[in-house]
């Protein structure tokens, strides 16, 4: 059989034995759990002779939970509700099934934790719904995708896509969904029996007046690499921002500025050039698999696969959630860099 049929195979497999009814299972936290030292009393090597990490999943009595990739932990166990699985500390992902509920793909990356530590454990608790006779579902699609959604009175979490999707009976819920630097949306709705309903939140950000000023005129204001016009009155984004002014014959200048209601004004007082070879910021495009790119360490927001950064002149080091690392310099002609 090609390797393609027997993918099919597999998908179609995971599919058929998930029923249409399913519901989904929630991760309601992940945490490190500092004085639990189950990891080094009941030790476990991986293939490598090194030890592993603990992953203690926590669920509501929620027996039958298969781990689905053998390549992603070393064993695994369950007792009185909680199952014990032990990783490989590289790892930091668990794909996990159950006859009732959808599939699960775990990355604790998703809740801080990229490198897992060798002996150390970490508790996952879940929330798994008991199978019941619902039958309308409601799907929320918000942006920003790490906005927090509370819903009929319950916290959920959004996926990857920015999307939550949640089964309900017939009936009046009420939603509300926020983010750091956004305005909220709330609101409520009638659903009926065996309905399906969207509901999309795009969150307004929270803008300030500032009045960024500069020793040039005609001085050009880029935010995080977006150009914003010439110097003077701006409405900028609340929050951490990458401001940098520029003009033809001076020097860029950079500042990092958590602009708030109290900002007020930003002066810039650009640099003539004297001999300087590079004194713009050099275009950088960036390939990837991973979900987040690292420069020196510190994660690049504006980044998605494939797009182009804006770098001043220098050595950096970039990075993945996946280890990739690699050092570049910028000078003065665009970069097309792959990790």
């Amino acid at each position: 059989m090609k390797r393609f049929d027997v993918f099919l195979f597999i998908l179609l497999l995971v599919f058929v034995s998930v029923p249409i009814d399913s519901q989904n299972i929630t991760v309601k936290s992940v945490s490190l759990q500092p004085t639990d030292k189950t990891a080094i009393e009941q030790l476990c090597l991986d293939k490598n002779g090194d030890t592993c990490a603990l992953v203690k999943i926590k669920t509501p009595n929620l027996e039958g939970i298969q781990f689905s990739n053998p390549n992603q932990y070393i064993k695994a166990s369950y007792v009185g509700g909680i199952y014990s699985v032990y990783v490989p500390a590289i790892s930091r992902k668990l794909d996990f099934l159950h006859k009732d509920y959808m599939p699960v793909q775990l990355d604790l990356a998703d809740y801080g934790y990229r490198r897992l530590k060798k002996g150390k454990t970490y508790l996952v608790v879940l929330d798994a719904p008991k199978i019941s006779d619902l039958k309308s579902s409601v799907v929320i699609k918000v942006e920003p995708k790490n906005a927090a959604v509370l819903f009929d009175g319950k916290q959920y979490e959004a996926n990857s896509n920015g999307t939550i999707e949640i089964p309900v009976a017939e009936g009046k819920y009420t939603y509300a969904v926020s983010a750091a630097n956004f305005r909220s949306q709330n609101g409520t709705f009638t659903i009926g029996k065996s309905e399906a309903k969207t509901i999309t939140a795009k969150l307004q950000p929270i803008m300030h007046e500032v009045i960024v000023g500069s020793n040039i005129e005609k001085a050009r204001v880029f935010v995080d690499n977006m150009d914003y016009g010439n110097v003077g009155k701006l409405f900028i984004p609340q929050g951490l921002h990458k401001i940098r002014v520029q003009a033809d014959g001076y020097v860029d200048l950079e500042k990092e500025v958590d602009v708030s209601a109290a900002t007020g004004s930003l002066p810039f007082v650009l640099k003539e050039n004297k001999k300087i070879t590079h004194i713009h910021a050099t275009p950088v495009t960036i390939h990837s698999k991973s979900s987040n790119i690292y420069k020196n360490n510190k994660k690049i927001k504006e980044w998605t696969n494939g797009a182009t950064i804006m770098f001043m002149p220098g050595k950096y080091m970039l990075s993945d959630d996946e280890g990739k690392t690699k050092k570049i310099e910028v000078k003065d002609r665009p970069m097309d860099v792959s990790l």
